[in-house]
């Protein structure tokens, strides 16, 4: 696609969402809580999906992307809807009464519709303090009493630490950005209790640079969970929307997610 046709679609797109009349409202109270301005989030959107290739990990450290990570999933049409939903449904399914999501990036469905809702005590972790500062100031539009529930940690998955017991642990598009995401995996199987269960959302299709890992195929990525320690319960896949998840025209082959619940081996 044409860099400046491409671009001026994801500004629709940006502009779509601030908007869109079922979250202007919460997103305007987001934007006065965390001194951002619509241009900012809108520039910030356009970067981040121009050219998936063109940055690192260190583009996390910055607020206004947790901004536009927050519009990727309620923008009509992406496939961060469904990858929510399906996380949300496997959460329900198995109703863990603690959990930790390791890696969170933004509170998704499943944290308002199943942790507040239900009193999941949950532990929500990542290594970038913009992370935790808008997710302090969603949770508090969500529920005046979240922090009841959901505990806020700063959290680096390359120490190579537990985050501590829990009945289910969340890796959603998460454990790739770790430096060593085997060793990780062994590391959190191992200190996990024996009837723990995992949540997976991961990348199929070739290596990008904010990734430490990439896997080529869903049986790759299956067989790296079983070869260390967890047994796949159930799978899905979830394609992006050409038409409105443009960071896929950055990939000349396919790019996709498999959605996995598994248990320890």
């Amino acid at each position: 696609m044409d860099k400046e046709i491409k671009k001026e679609k994801l500004i629709k797109f940006a502009k779509s969402v601030l908007a869109d009349p079922e979250h202007s409202d919460e997103l305007k109270q987001l934007l006065i809580r965390l001194l951002l301005t619509e241009d900012v989030v809108i520039q910030t959107y356009v970067n981040y999906d121009l050219d998936i290739f063109a940055y690192k990990n260190e583009i996390y450290e910055s607020l206004p992307m947790r901004f536009v990570l927050y519009m990727h999933n309620v923008l009509r049409g992406s496939w961060h809807i469904e990858r929510q939903q399906l996380l949300f449904d496997l959460v329900k399914k198995h109703s863990p009464k603690t959990l930790a999501d390791v890696g969170f990036g933004i509170p998704g469905k499943y944290t308002k519709e199943y942790v507040l809702k239900e009193r999941c005590k949950t532990i929500l972790l990542d290594c970038f303090p913009s992370a935790l500062q808008f997710a302090k100031e969603l949770l508090a539009l969500w529920d005046t009493s979240w922090n009841k529930t959901i505990e806020l940690r700063e959290y680096n998955m390359d120490t190579l630490e537990s985050p501590g017991q829990y009945d289910g642990y969340i890796f959603w598009d998460s454990i790739e950005h770790t430096k060593d995401p085997t060793k990780y995996l062994q590391m959190i199987v191992k200190a996990s209790p024996a009837n723990a269960t995992f949540f997976f959302s991961i990348p199929i299709g070739p290596p990008v640079p904010v990734h430490f890992m990439s896997w080529e195929t869903e049986a790759v990525a299956e067989k790296w969970l079983n070869d260390n320690g967890l047994q796949v319960l159930s799978r899905r896949t979830v394609q992006s929307n050409p038409q409105v998840d443009l960071f896929a025209d950055s990939f000349t082959e396919p790019f996709y997610n498999l959605i996995v619940d598994c248990k320890k081996n």
